[in-house]
């Protein structure tokens, strides 16, 4: 029997990828099927396929394997049963200082450099440089990935500059740079917690979720960590991912 496949292009896993098994029984076939797809054009590996079984009207998630196929090629790979998400609306799926998931990697990144997490939010939320609106209609420029890395790497040296000021001023010792590197830092503080705050409100305003901008930016001042946290988990279980369709062509497989 043939199945309809749908190519969707998804981005890389992490740090809002994650692979999900859904089991339904005591049958392992009952959640997980192994499929034999023509690749209709060049795919990249780790790349996401929709896989609707027209049967039954299932939907199953596959990803294509190591390291990709061109187009024509056969290969098989598992397909799993796609767990449907419950998009909180209203309020974040979790207080601040919930730690009952800590979400591993994720909270090592928020907690060593949270200037990288929040710009990787912004990021997947196709913000702009003040954590306003997007950058541009086009986010797949040159131009606008090169403002996105250069965010990413301003925060990623506010963040060593502070950590630093803050190890020189508790250990009470000689400054580990120049002065007027924490002069600059000090500086520009302001438009990162501004850039934060924004990001925050921004994310509250698309999820529906009421509040006010004096305690965004108290929460982003006081514990940037917890809140870069919060908006990651409320992402991750909303399904808030940029997942858009490769092409609109579809691929014919079948049940191995």
């Amino acid at each position: 029997d043939e199945e309809v496949v749908s190519l969707v292009k998804s981005e890389p896993p992490l740090p809002f990828d994650t692979d999900i098994e859904v089991e339904r029984g005591d049958n392992d076939t009952d959640h997980k099927i192994l499929v034999r797809v023509v690749a209709p054009y060049a795919i990249p590996a780790r790349h996401l396929f929709a896989v609707k079984i027209v049967d039954t009207g299932e939907t199953y998630d596959v990803r294509v394997p190591e390291p990709g196929f061109e187009k024509g090629q056969e290969f098989e790979a598992e397909a799993r049963v796609r767990l449907k998400r419950s998009i909180t609306l209203g309020r974040f799926s979790d207080g601040l200082f919930d730690f009952g998931n800590l979400e591993g990697g994720f909270l090592v990144l928020t907690w060593c450099c949270p200037g990288i997490a929040f710009a990787s939010i912004m990021d997947k939320m196709g913000l702009g440089i003040c954590g306003g609106g997007p950058i541009s209609n086009v986010n797949t420029s040159t131009r606008n990935r090169a403002r996105k890395k250069a965010l990413g790497c301003t925060f990623a040296v506010a963040s060593i500059v502070w950590s630093m000021y803050y190890i020189t001023l508790y250990c009470r010792q000689a400054p580990l740079a120049p002065l007027w590197v924490y002069a600059v830092n000090i500086v520009t503080m302001p438009w990162v917690i501004i850039m934060f705050t924004r990001t925050v409100m921004t994310f509250r305003k698309r999820h529906r979720i009421p509040g006010n901008c004096c305690m965004d930016c108290l929460q982003v001042h006081f514990c940037t960590w917890c809140t870069a946290l919060r908006l990651f988990r409320h992402m991750k279980r909303s399904g808030d991912r940029p997942v858009t369709r490769f092409c609109e062509r579809t691929a014919k497989a079948t049940i191995v």
